[in-house]
């Protein structure tokens, strides 16, 4: 009886109009309240919420917090801060590699794949990559829309590819076939490219960019989002530490793009050795918001990968700690390639994914 007298409390209290306006604000968006970003949940997954709602005496600031934090009442979504990632990120069924640099056909499902049309020859093509940080939004580089050719721009953002030359991608597993549901092309919003990037050749720090999709990316087990680097996350300093991942449909040896997503294991480079390195080739400075990495002979992100993520794993989460910026024009000649940092960018990423704010 007790338990219901609560629940009944908790219904009056969010249906009280002077409370909080009714929004278009959905499930997991990203909110931010007095400078604190968080997720917009249902106030049953909001402990603190809960507790001050379940409070049989609260003071006037109770009931103020109460007020502040809801981001929609019809729905009881109230604004969980802490975390602005999505419970499934950086999640991916890894029980198996295949052979070599291809992934398996649910490896990495937060991979985007970004296609640009040429009005003026009427063609399509796939081009920069992509990482998907949740429903609504992908982070990508910023000299994938900046100064293109006359013509050319960004026409789909492409989810849950695994083989661009297949409509439905299997994979034969064990004289097993095992098949993807079809892959998810999206119209966008906007491009949000950081006010930072000038473009100009020596000069390629903050190449960073948000997309920002029309619709939401539905998730399964060949879509899910990847976890960003937060402030709170643990052990945060072993992000940019050791051996790291890179994958992308991007320039081989052999050809200008795979048909297959493909991974490669790297290795962070020391940035002041790098940094020497492009200014004495290239007069390119580095700065603390880049890093560099690099593989073993012949392995390296090449352009075909740009603006995808280089990723991180810890404690089985996948984390995505870089956005592939730059490099030597000969993949894997040697020379690092250069990394726009992740966690330098974490206030600017999150600031501009906010759909509510209060």
């Amino acid at each position: 009886m007790f338990r219901s007298v609560q629940l009944f409390a908790i219904v009056l209290y969010l249906a009280q109009p002077a409370l909080a306006l009714e929004t278009d604000v959905t499930p997991g968006a990203i909110c931010r309240v007095e400078g604190n970003f968080g997720r917009c949940v249902h106030f049953k997954n909001d402990p603190k919420y809960l507790t001050l709602l379940l409070k049989s005496t609260r003071t006037e600031q109770d009931d103020s917090y109460l007020l502040r934090y809801v981001c929609d009442r019809r729905k009881g979504l109230t604004c969980r801060t802490g975390s602005v990632n999505d419970e499934v990120c950086g999640v991916q069924m890894d029980n198996r590699i295949v052979g070599g640099q291809r992934t398996s056909i649910d490896q990495y499902p937060w991979m985007a794949l970004l296609q640009y049309i040429n009005h003026r020859k009427g063609t399509k093509r796939f081009a920069c990559g992509g990482t998907l940080l949740n429903r609504k939004f992908v982070l990508s580089a910023a000299h994938c829309f900046v100064r293109l050719p006359a013509g050319v721009e960004l026409h789909k953002v492409r989810l849950g590819e695994w083989d661009t030359d297949s409509e439905i991608d299997c994979e034969d597993l064990d004289d097993e076939l095992s098949c993807a549901t079809p892959v998810q092309d999206l119209d966008y919003d906007r491009i949000i490219i950081h006010e930072g990037y000038t473009g100009n050749h020596a000069d390629r720090a903050n190449d960073i960019a948000l997309i920002e999709l029309s619709g939401s990316a539905k998730y399964n087990d060949f879509v899910k989002p990847i976890c960003l680097p937060e402030p709170g996350t643990p052990n945060k300093e072993k992000l940019y530490f050791g051996s790291m991942w890179a994958a992308g449909w991007g320039r081989t040896e052999t050809a200008s793009g795979s048909r297959f997503k493909l991974y490669v294991p790297l290795d962070l480079f020391d940035l002041q050795s790098c940094n020497e390195t492009y200014q004495r080739r290239v007069k390119v400075p580095l700065t603390e918001t880049q890093f560099c990495a690099m593989g073993t002979p012949g392995k390296d992100t090449c352009n075909g990968d740009s603006g995808g993520p280089l990723m991180k794993t810890m404690k089985t989460l996948h984390y995505v700690v870089g956005v592939v910026s730059f490099g030597p024009q000969r993949c894997g000649s040697g020379i690092p390639a250069v990394y726009t940092r992740v966690d330098k960018f974490y206030d600017w990423i999150v600031g501009h994914m906010v759909e509510f704010e209060n």
